[in-house]
């Protein structure tokens, strides 16, 4: 079956009829590559008695007597990562992303915080379908590319979204886990958009559904925790996801798996309109060299600047950084913002200092500057 293209993937699913999985459902929402295109995967399904076998080229890389699911379910995922690794030039995040009003939402978080069940819902209620798992940033648009995979539910999402009902699979019924789009909602399928909505989901029983606005830069960090490749992307990547998240409303949403209720609110900030972006810089390479003081040693006459390992972007008025040696990502306030712009390896902490009217603030860059130091961000 196909070719298929997912992302810059192209790849083909063989299955043998004996093995009665059905991967033409699971597939329905990926768009077919190019006539005459060669696919650079081939993946085959068989049955040998009680197992389901799936192969990547000739690699046997799954055998499973847990059925059809398991196997489709693996097949999902052996794509997804294929497709990552064939489209490098993205830096890929973990989360769902849907079109509604013509604006993209984007929706992130960590395991289990119910973003496939959040993107779920949007669907149903009428959203266009990207995916539920994973995004890749385009360098060029700082737009979003996806594969419009079957959304990847369980048992209690299932139920949440009305797809089954309560205790079916303790009944011993049998119950999908892949879902195409299609079957969720009307509102169609497309492969990129630009994004105007970036959503944090934070899951906490039996709280209040709150959503709360936030500041681009603080995106950004979420962002940066949630993404698939940041180190392999390195250089470059927080001015990107600054890029998307600085032309976009920023959110975290905390929810205790009220989907109906959550999707109301996400729709509702998309209705308020669109922000007014704001600049984003990529803060040029420090050009120091290991060696310099150690933090106790700093004082208003040193001269401190970036480690060579650091890379930062100016997201409005505040400054996000990423130490590629040792991952750590932080975002600066807006008084630290400007102190990290001025320590350039030229000015003094003094005249650094001296940049600022509020006297407790002028106090408080000595100090900043060696909290900085001890984290290894500056030398």
């Amino acid at each position: 079956m196909g070719p298929y293209r997912a992302l810059g993937l192209d790849f083909v699913v063989d299955v043998d009829p004996d093995a009665e999985v059905d991967t033409a459902r699971t597939l329905t929402t990926v768009p077919l590559a190019p006539a005459g295109v060669e696919p650079a995967v081939r993946f085959s399904i068989t049955r040998e008695a009680d197992h389901w076998i799936l192969r990547q080229g000739e690699k046997e890389v799954v055998r499973s007597t847990d059925g059809q699911e398991l196997i489709q379910r693996s097949l999902v995922t052996r794509i997804t990562r294929r497709s990552l690794d064939h489209t490098p030039e993205l830096l890929h995040i973990h989360g769902g992303t849907v079109v509604h009003q013509g604006r993209g939402l984007m929706v992130y978080g960590p395991s289990f915080a119910g973003k496939s069940t959040m993107v779920g819902s949007l669907v149903q209620a009428g959203c266009t379908f990207l995916s539920d798992e994973s995004a890749g940033i385009e360098p060029a648009t700082a737009r979003v590319q996806c594969w419009p995979k079957p959304l990847s539910l369980r048992s209690g999402a299932l139920e949440l979204l009305g797809l089954i009902e309560p205790g079916a699979e303790q009944s011993g019924a049998r119950v999908p886990l892949q879902y195409p789009a299609t079957d969720l909602g009307s509102g169609g399928v497309v492969t990129e958009a630009e994004v105007a909505l970036v959503i944090e989901v934070a899951f906490e029983a039996e709280s209040d559904t709150v959503l709360e606005e936030i500041h681009p830069a603080d995106a950004v960090v979420h962002l940066a925790s949630n993404t698939l490749d940041l180190p392999r992307y390195g250089r470059g990547g927080m001015a990107l996801m600054g890029r998307l998240a600085a032309r976009a409303r920023c959110a975290r949403l905390t929810h205790s798996m009220a989907p109906a209720t959550a999707t109301q609110y996400v729709m509702g900030l998309v209705g308020d309109g669109v922000r007014e972006p704001v600049p984003v810089e990529q803060l040029p390479r420090s050009s120091a060299r290991q060696g310099g003081e150690s933090a106790h040693a700093i004082g208003p006459d040193s001269r401190p600047q970036a480690n060579r390992s650091i890379d930062a972007a100016l997201i409005g008025n505040r400054v996000v950084i990423h130490d590629l040696k040792t991952r750590q990502v932080a975002a600066l306030d807006e008084e630290g913002s400007l102190i990290w712009l001025h320590l350039d390896g030229e000015k003094s902490l003094a005249e650094v200092a001296g940049l600022f009217d509020a006297g407790e603030v002028r106090a408080g860059v000595l100090e900043f500057v060696r909290e900085l130091a001890a984290e290894g961000l500056l030398i």
